[in-house]
């Protein structure tokens, strides 16, 4: 199924991507992650074009593509694997790419091939989780852990908004506490916590 975003047509020279991770195995609480990249695509076509700040119309000078939504296999290690083949892909094209999940889990198998063409890759985690246990359920790879493998793959991570942490978790914060702001501190100084944020981020990719 093809939903384009804006309801815009493909552009023959995209700059931009937009990529839909309909990737659902691992959720505990509310079930229907893999509906969010066709409802919001679907939506998207009630948006207004024009950008009130650049006074243009972003998909004018851009140019945007819309990929097809996957279907993804119920075996969960081939669905990861498939995420990794379309982050393949786009990473090749070297588009600005904006992957849609589906769960949190699918950054895990994005950012493992981004690292290999953005060396240097940080990523900017903005979530009321850290999603930093080493296990949850019975599995190492899942919504409440794919932070926890990403910093794995050697990439740093900062965590923005964060609103609970499990106390599994409670070693991140004296070994990472420094890459983590919660939302009431963000709430009460958003100047320091937007200069750390900057900081962190530098002039490398994210």
């Amino acid at each position: 199924m093809k939903i384009n975003f804006l309801g815009l047509p493909d552009s023959p020279n995209p700059q931009v991507a937009l990529v839909p991770l309909p990737f659902e195995f691992t959720t505990s609480w509310l079930k229907g992650t893999k509906f969010a990249p066709f409802e919001i695509l679907k939506v998207s076509s009630n948006l207004e074009f024009f950008d009130e700040e650049t006074l243009l119309s972003p998909h004018e000078v851009l140019g945007f593509y819309t990929e097809e939504i996957p279907e993804f296999s119920s075996d969960f290690e081939k669905a990861l694997n498939q995420i990794e083949d379309l982050a393949e892909k786009y990473a090749q094209k070297r588009l600005f790419t904006v992957f849609i999940g589906g769960e949190h889990t699918v950054s895990f198998p994005v950012l493992k091939v981004y690292q290999r063409f953005y060396p240097g890759i940080k990523v900017l985690h903005l979530d009321a989780h850290l999603d930093q246990r080493d296990e949850y359920l019975g599995s190492r790879i899942n919504h409440a852990t794919v932070m926890r493998r990403v910093k794995e793959l050697g990439i740093p991570v900062f965590s923005l908004g964060i609103r609970s942490v499990s106390e599994e978790e409670k070693e991140v914060l004296v070994s990472d506490g420094d890459a983590i702001i919660f939302a009431k501190d963000f709430i009460r100084n958003e100047e320091f916590s937007l200069r750390k944020v900057s900081e962190f981020l530098g002039e490398g990719p994210c």
